[in-house]
């Protein structure tokens, strides 16, 4: 969790979990640096009941909840507590802005690629199970930019593509590092060609290739997709990209300490709905 993740779009989230870290003993959320993520347990109007800094293993996230737990009970028997329905409103679980009309929001996921015939790269169960997942904001323009009358491919604009491939086609699969800089990108292409009509329904593919490089870091994938562009809603119903390539190098809090590479690293967008 950071704080710019929440501001502005979740003040009441922001002050829940500043009312925690206010009544939590002093060590459990950390003052000072960029992130406080952690496995952490509260009552509804949050109240401290447990928590760890950071990310945990199995046993050490059981504890939390166990600990929690009995935190909880002890409360609620010292003020009386009854149980209460479980509210039904349905929870935002996405990072980043509310989707504008025409514009998107994509998930990515980012994941160590298979080795040969090893599937789950890693000297350690954390390594081995590690995945990263990351929200990007498209606005209309940048949106519409994938859409074509071409049957041959077309570029699409850098202004369309550099902050969603700054932001997720880094090596975050086992932690976190900054996002490329503009200098990073060597070079960058987008081409998307209309392949099919359905309807309403227009298909593109879209096709690409990166070479990232700084911070003693490299990434040089490829990208492949498919986009479906609703003409009846006029927006993009569908988007599925894939990017895959050699990534080398460490940077930041990425825990390639011990894995340098040159080795495989994918990232999978998704159209968010």
């Amino acid at each position: 969790m950071q704080r710019h993740w929440l501001e502005p779009n979740d003040r009441a989230g922001l002050d829940l979990f500043k009312k925690y870290r206010a009544d939590a003993p002093p060590g459990v959320v950390p003052v000072g640096g960029s992130t406080v993520q952690g496995v952490y347990c509260m009552t509804a109007d949050g109240e401290y009941l447990s928590g760890y800094f950071a990310w945990a293993f199995k046993d050490r996230a059981q504890d939390v909840l166990e600990n929690g737990w009995q935190r909880f009970q002890t409360m609620s028997r010292a003020r009386g507590w009854t149980p209460q329905p479980v509210p039904t409103e349905q929870l935002v679980q996405t990072l980043g802005k509310p989707v504008e009309r025409g514009g998107m929001k994509l998930e990515a996921a980012i994941r160590d690629l298979p080795r040969g015939e090893v599937l789950h790269p890693g000297r350690n169960e954390f390594e081995r199970c590690s995945h990263n997942a990351k929200w990007i904001d498209l606005t209309a323009p940048q949106a519409a930019a994938f859409v074509t009358q071409s049957e041959t491919p077309q570029p699409v604009p850098r202004s369309a593509w550099q902050e969603l491939v700054s932001h997720a086609l880094k090596d975050c699969a086992r932690g976190q590092c900054s996002d490329w800089k503009p200098e990073h990108i060597r070079h960058g292409a987008m081409r998307t060609q209309l392949v099919d009509r359905e309807g309403e329904r227009v298909i593109f593919r879209v096709t690409g290739e990166m070479q990232f490089e700084g911070d003693g870091r490299t990434y040089q994938p490829k990208l492949f997709g498919r986009v479906v562009y609703d003409q009846q809603a006029r927006e993009i119903s569908n988007f599925q990209l894939v990017a895959a390539g050699q990534r080398t190098g460490r940077a930041g809090a990425n825990g390639r300490q011990n894995d340098l590479g040159p080795a495989p690293l994918g990232v999978a967008f998704t159209l968010h709905h």
